[in-house]
């Protein structure tokens, strides 16, 4: 199994957006299946005003995140 989090904030969407297309791509090729994509409101507590964003940010200073579980396939 392979866990992988990251931070669905305005500054992190880039890598986030280029995360998802590389999970996209190994699904789609066969070598990895998504068993939980799961959205977390309060993920990490920001540690700057850059990290927080409206929408993003709850008025604790949380920011939300997403937790993705994926299975690695059998190569034969």
């Amino acid at each position: 199994l392979v866990c992988l989090t990251t931070r669905t904030n305005p500054s992190n969407l880039p890598y986030k957006e280029t995360l998802e297309a590389t999970l996209d791509s190994l699904e789609r090729a066969g070598v990895w299946e998504c068993l939980v994509t799961q959205p977390v409101d309060h993920w990490e507590l920001a540690t700057s005003e850059q990290e927080t964003g409206l929408g993003t940010c709850a008025n604790d200073g949380f920011i939300s995140g997403i937790i993705y579980l994926y299975r690695k396939q059998e190569t034969v």
